[in-house]
């Protein structure tokens, strides 16, 4: 539940706080993120495996957490729509500093609200003309999030169940990634 849902939170921070420019490349590296994590995280982990235990792991990761966390909330700015919804203190200061970094002209002044604009609410996503959508959008989305996990998760221990019936184990790994699908059948 955790990782789910800090995926789709990243996905949506990542493109809004991208520029139009650059928006497509970061939400690009932002999905090759959680795999080149989960190499690199494995690669740590079978390095301290081997010279300590499990409990390192972890304490690597709370360490690495314990490092990180005050970075991100430090230097991941406020959302334009968080400033323009909340009007914070210096909200018009915030809001400049934002579009100047993403790269847009600044405004001399803040929109009114809109207080005649509904407000967003779970039960409007089921509303007449939106439950449909909404379901088959989390259906889609279930399935999607299903099939990443899968391939991240099982894909790795197949192949490597695969690899010990064969002589050629990197073959049986490598070969089908760069297109040679007779590297299976050594």
């Amino acid at each position: 539940m955790g990782i789910g849902g800090m995926l789709a939170c990243t996905n949506a921070m990542v493109a809004e706080l991208a520029n139009a420019r650059a928006r497509n490349l970061a939400v690009a590296v932002m999905a090759a993120g959680y795999p080149v994590g989960a190499i690199v995280g494995g690669s740590i982990a079978s390095i301290l495996l081997v010279s300590g235990g499990w409990r390192d792991v972890f304490q690597f990761g709370a360490i690495i957490t314990g490092v990180f966390l005050p970075l991100a909330c430090f230097l991941l700015p406020e959302s334009i729509g968080f400033l323009l919804q909340k009007r914070p203190a210096n909200a018009l200061k915030k809001v400049n500093a934002l579009l100047t970094r993403m790269g847009h002209d600044e405004v001399d002044a803040l929109a009114a609200p809109d207080v005649a604009a509904p407000k967003a609410s779970l039960a409007a996503l089921f509303a007449p003309g939106l439950a449909r959508i909404t379901l088959l959008l989390t259906a889609a989305y279930f399935a999607h999030i299903m099939t990443f996990y899968f391939i991240l998760k099982c894909v790795p221990k197949i192949v490597v169940d695969m690899a010990m019936r064969h002589r050629r184990p990197a073959a049986c790994w490598c070969g089908p990634m760069s297109g040679d699908w007779r590297a299976l059948c050594c």
